[in-house]
């Protein structure tokens, strides 16, 4: 597996993967994280690194940062706006799914959304994005 463009790691599963605050680029694997970890988040809290594989949410450990919540907080903002951008329908699927797997494992749905908040989403609308991307694998 190749590194990632924008995060220069391997991009492995979520639960195989840790980031401090200062390293989120909001890479496709990063969004998984983050999404994965999105209540903690919201608590003002970063999970911590673990050795191994985490098979629930329960098993995520929390760290704090010296810094303070300010990197958590500008991390929590910038997915926020991110997710703001999404349509509602899309919003509700986030808190549906478990974003503890494999990209590949995930919905259609799923994967659209991490593609649009890893990408996109300052330039388009998800809609607009999404009509693109069908197309361009229409030309295909």
């Amino acid at each position: 597996m190749s590194s990632c463009a924008k995060c220069d790691l391997l991009c492995l599963k979520p639960s195989q993967n840790w980031w401090p605050p200062g390293q989120i680029k909001f890479c496709w694997a990063q969004v998984m994280f983050l999404l994965a970890n999105i209540e903690l988040l919201k608590a003002g809290k970063w999970p911590a690194k673990t050795s191994g594989y985490i098979d629930t949410h329960e098993d995520v450990q929390v760290s704090e940062f010296k810094q303070g919540n300010t990197a958590i907080l500008d991390v929590l903002a910038e997915l926020d706006k991110r997710i703001d951008k999404l349509p509602k329908s899309h919003q509700n699927i986030i808190s549906n799914t478990d974003w503890y797997c494999d990209y590949y494992s995930l919905s259609p749905e799923a994967r659209n959304i991490v593609n649009y908040l890893s990408g996109k989403y300052k330039v388009q609308t998800f809609s607009q994005w999404k009509a693109g991307w069908n197309r361009d694998l229409k030309r295909a």
